[in-house]
């Protein structure tokens, strides 16, 4: 670190950078300085890969699972085999398992780099916006308000800059700051270099170009504390959290039964049986029982799923980027949505909505006179001056560019002609309040200046007017004739430019009123059906428009029941009044929706917050959840370059994104519309991956419940009677590999839910609730476990002794995993199953038992491994068939009277 950077002029310090200050560093010596050791001052932490371990291995069941398998290895031969296989199963599944959960944990981290810090990079004479961590030092940045800044830098020219340095990981001091001034070389102190800015630091207000002097762990916060954490939430879903306490329970209870459970077995086995029970084969058998509640494991398979969604919602049709797990669960419990700006439902860009001069609006564009040729070249020269302004000073190019390129594009105007003709010699850029921006030119040997106002009283020194390609007086009928132009289009929430044209030493004295050109914001084409939607979702959308906001909310949401303040005043209500089923209120402050949150809350409702300006801030503190917009680029999580082809101030009209600041303590950020794509589609898509989401994970444990009574039933009566037919191998192999592969096919399963019934998933997470909510599955597979046990043993008394004990039911266990996995994947909807081919996980799985279950019984290496000794005659294999054709007859029945009742 060097902190004598104050103390060089601009000169010395392009020379001992190698640097530019107009135009930057080219592109290739940046990449050429990247990576130099430095580190980067904002970091992520990362939970630790023996955190990540833990978490898997934590079971207590699942751990003595596999030291019991481990002590089977000392046996005979037979229980040697047993438990080898156990073994293999056990560490295998585990393995994949931890495989998956370690990069969706590293998935889930890295989420929260789409919250961090992204720079204005002018590389080559071009705006870039770059991560944060692909700046290197030399680099030239452009800083505005809201933006977080991730280097120290020299200023090298600023505007009213205003800084909130961060002096320590907690503390903050304000500073002003200016690029001018002259520091002391033997200054030490950080906070009086006034001519710097440092990392950390918030920029209140103004801008400025800087020249980046040091990044990482060589800036002045950098070397003190080692970088900024970043918030990263390893909280558990509250979802998961319900689930695994009542899970965990079960799985307790279990354990506590299994001495006694393996005492019984081995008393009947030796009092009932011909053959007696092995202690090592019980116990190993029961603990199997008892792991398959694994609410550990089932937690990070399901804490997996989370991870997958989130990441698939920021890179799909209309993105949306969760903070964490912790947010996502902020968000389902969503009731209302408040929008306190348009950002959700304008698009950010100013686009052209007409063009009025002295001869009229003009409509043909085919077709111009002189006069509209005369403004839509001058026009040209303004973008043309405007958008080169980058290597000329700090100030930025106009919010409303886009919408003058489409009157250019329109008018078919050629810039390079105007080039060539018309030389600009400077270019002041204004702030579009009270001061305008100028440009000075000479066309045809004249001298002029271009003014572009935004404020109305411009037209008060417009003198002149421009008609026909003439300089003409403007009368006071024409003066007021625009000004009711001007005030029509304010009136409907759109921006009226103002261009006039005098002599350089006129300035604004005689201007000649060329024309206003009217701009608006472009509103989302499905506003309607989106917050339609969104009201079926059961997340009703509330908007509020405050005076002289901008940008207006379209009249669609505020045309219809829109509640002013006032009348609430005149009929002395309560502002709480009728809250609920009124959509969009007006001239509401802070203080009112705050109020309105409040009531919303006594309710016992949950309210999202929307915004992308930092007054949204304040008002985020009180809400549930907060959803701003700006621009999503998925390679955030690297490194990145994205050319801008004009800059903006974000957080204002005609902006993209939010400031800096405000996405920082975003819990969720979501792009502008475009083309039916972001703003509120993106919450739809958002609620949407919820919904189906939780109902995923809902069939799932309904599956796994399912599947467990079969395996308790079937493995557990007859080994209560001393004759333990299927073992530890078997409960593995369903309940490790079977169903993993259910759960990844549930995972991939899309349903897109567009009614609010399906919130009440978000609430689900009692076992006893699976078991009394979802009779049909509970009593099938019970009643189909039973029929797989006493069907053999009926046969047995009708046929005669049999030896196909094990094949019968481990051919009936392997059927039972199969339908109860297909049943509860298409429920009702028995005629979606002709679509099996387009979830590829459940047709794999298929695959899989059917080919292991043909080894078993062709290739003896394999049967061996699973007890398997030959084929079953056609009976047995019929009797093996019968509990899934009987678990699906009662399914189906169950469901049509509970169809019939609800009818």
């Amino acid at each position: 670190m060097n902190e004598k950077w104050f103390g060089y002029s601009i000169a010395e310090l392009e020379k001992k950078l190698k640097t530019n200050a107009a135009s930057g560093l080219s592109p290739r010596a940046a990449r050429s300085r990247r990576g130099k050791g430095a580190g980067q001052l904002f970091y992520s932490p990362r939970k630790p890969w023996w955190k990540i371990v833990f978490d898997i291995f934590s079971d207590f069941a699942l751990i003595i699972l596999i030291l019991g398998a481990g002590f089977s290895l000392f046996f005979e031969v037979e229980e040697h085999l047993k438990g080898l296989t156990v073994l293999v199963i056990a560490l295998l599944s585990l393995a994949f398992c931890g495989l998956v959960y370690y990069r969706s944990q590293r998935t889930l981290e890295s989420l929260n780099m789409f919250f961090s810090p992204t720079v204005k990079v002018i590389r080559g004479g071009r705006l870039y916006a770059v991560d944060y961590r692909s700046v290197v030092v030399g680099d030239v940045i452009l800083l505005e308000k809201g933006d977080v800044i991730c280097a120290d830098a020299r200023l090298v020219s600023s505007e009213f800059l205003r800084v909130r340095m961060r002096v320590s990981p907690n503390e903050y001091i304000m500073l002003e700051k200016n690029a001018g001034t002259n520091i002391d070389r033997r200054e030490i102190h950080a906070k009086n270099m006034s001519n710097m800015v440092h990392g950390g630091s918030v920029v209140l207000t103004g801008c400025a170009r800087a020249i980046v002097c040091a990044t990482g762990k060589y800036t002045y916060l950098g070397a003190m504390t080692g970088g900024i954490s970043l918030p990263v939430s390893f909280s558990q879903p509250k979802l998961l959290e319900r689930i695994r306490k009542t899970v965990s329970q079960l799985n307790m209870i279990t354990l506590i039964a299994v001495l006694p459970f393996t005492m019984i077995s081995l008393l009947l086995g030796n009092m009932l049986s011909e053959r007696q029970s092995i202690l090592s084969v019980a116990f190993l058998t029961a603990l199997a029982l008892a792991a398959t509640t694994m609410p550990q494991l089932w937690g990070i398979l399901m804490r997996i799923y989370y991870s997958y969604k989130l990441r698939k919602l920021a890179t799909g049709h209309s993105p949306a980027v969760v903070r964490s797990v912790e947010a996502f669960d902020k968000l389902a419990d969503a009731d209302y949505v408040f929008m306190l700006d348009g950002s959700a439902v304008t698009d950010g860009i100013l686009h052209l909505r007409s063009v009025i001069c002295a001869e009229g609006e003009i409509r043909n564009f085919s077709t111009l006179n002189k006069t509209s040729r005369m403004f839509s070249e001058y026009a040209a020269l303004y973008y043309s001056a405007a958008t080169n302004t980058l290597t000329t000073g700090v100030g930025r190019s106009s919010d409303y560019i886009s919408g003058i390129k489409e009157f250019i594009n329109k008018t078919g105007a050629d810039i390079d002609e105007l080039k060539i003709r018309c030389e600009v010699g400077k270019y002041f850029a204004g702030n579009m309040v009270d001061t305008p921006e100028k440009i000075y030119f000479q066309d045809r040997g004249n001298t002029y200046c271009l003014s572009v106002w935004k404020d109305m009283g411009a037209l008060q020194n417009c003198k002149c007017v421009v008609l026909s390609g003439q300089i003409h007086p403007l009368r006071e009928e024409g003066r007021k004739s625009f000004e009711r132009i001007y005030l029509d289009a304010k009136e409907k929430g759109d921006m009226p430019l103002i261009f006039a044209l005098s002599s350089d030493t006129d300035e604004y004295e005689n201007n000649g009123l060329l024309g206003i050109i009217i701009l608006k914001e472009g509103i989302d084409p499905s506003l309607n059906k989106n917050i339609a939607l969104l009201d079926r979702l059961g997340c009703k959308v509330i908007s509020f428009t405050r005076r002289g906001q901008t940008p207006k909310l379209p009249p669609e949401i505020t045309g219809r029941g829109c509640a002013v303040k006032a009348s609430f005043e005149r009929n002395k209500l309560p502002i709480t009044y009728n809250f609920g089923s009124i959509g969009a209120y007006s001239d509401f402050s802070d203080e009112d929706i705050i109020t309105l949150i409040e009531h919303a809350h006594s309710q016992n409702k949950k309210v999202a917050v929307i915004g992308f300006r930092e007054s949204a801030l304040k008002i985020a503190r009180y809400a549930d959840a907060f959803i701003t917009c700006s621009d999503i680029n998925v390679k955030t999580v690297g490194y990145f370059n994205e050319e801008l082809q004009t800059p903006e101030t974000a957080g204002q009209e005609g902006s993209s994104f939010c400031t800096q600041i405000v996405k920082e303590r975003a819990d969720c950020i979501i792009p502008r519309p475009k083309k039916t794509i972001g703003g509120l589609r993106s919450i739809i898509s958002l609620l949407s991956s919820i919904r189906s989401m939780h109902r995923n994970i809902s069939d799932f444990i309904r599956y796994c419940i399912a599947t467990q009574i079969s395996r308790l039933v079937i493995v557990g009566i007859p080994m209560l009677f001393g004759d333990a037919i299927l073992d530890a191998r078997h409960i593995m192999l369903c309940a490790f590999v079977l169903d993993l592969f259910a759960f990844f096919a549930f995972m991939i399963r899309d349903i897109s839910y567009t009614d609010r019934r399906y919130k009440n998933y978000c609430k689900v997470g009692s076992i006893k609730g699976y078991f009394t909510g979802d009779t049909a599955m509970t009593v099938s597979s019970l009643v189909a476990a039973i029929i797989a046990v006493l069907l053999p043993r009926m046969a047995d008394i009708l046929v005669g002794d049999y030896d196909y004990k094990l094949e019968v039911l481990f051919t009936s266990l392997l059927l039972l995993q199969i339908f109860t996995l297909i049943t509860t994947y298409y429920g009702n909807n028995i005629k979606d199953i002709r679509n099996i081919y387009k979830n590829k996980i459940l047709l794999i799985e298929i695959i899989f038992c059917t080919l292991l279950w043909t080894l078993c019984f062709t290739v003896s290496g394999v049967g061996v491994l699973f007890g398997i000794e030959g084929f079953m005659s056609a009976l047995y294999l019929i009797l093996a068939i019968m509990p899934s054709v009987s678990f699906i007859v009662l399914f189906l029945i169950f469901n049509r009277k509970k169809q019939m009742k609800s009818f």
